[in-house]
């Protein structure tokens, strides 16, 4: 009987895993379609992560953005999610980082931002 329970607590955990994952994945496919439905073609902007000091820094190049409010940067748990658009692009790019890591600041210096977390 515990056996049979175990494998039901089991079988319930992985669907609401699935489910998590596949609503998360639905919201990413909404945000790519509102790009491509303005006509922008969306592509993923080249990262550079590296440690300086004792801080996490971490470069995005955005081509063609010309002002930060042209930027949107949502800083989740364990994730940066950066959007950024132009005319004819929209840059979209999830960067893992770690929960202990904190944000310092930011700064946009076109076409670069960058990202220090202590």
């Amino acid at each position: 009987m515990l056996f049979l329970l175990r494998i039901v607590i089991f079988a319930l955990a992985i669907f609401l895993l699935w489910r998590i994952l596949r609503e998360y994945y639905d919201t990413l496919k909404e945000r790519f379609q509102r790009g491509v439905e303005k006509g922008r073609r969306v592509v993923e902007p080249r990262v550079e992560s590296f440690k300086k000091g004792d801080k996490k820094v971490v470069r995005i190049y955005l081509p063609g953005v010309a002002s930060e409010r042209d930027i949107d940067l949502k800083i989740l748990q364990e994730s940066i999610e950066v959007r950024a658009h132009t005319a004819k692009e929209s840059f979209f790019k999830i960067i893992p980082v770690n929960s202990k890591n904190r944000v310092r600041s930011k700064k946009f210096k076109p076409p670069v931002l960058e990202i220090e977390m202590e």
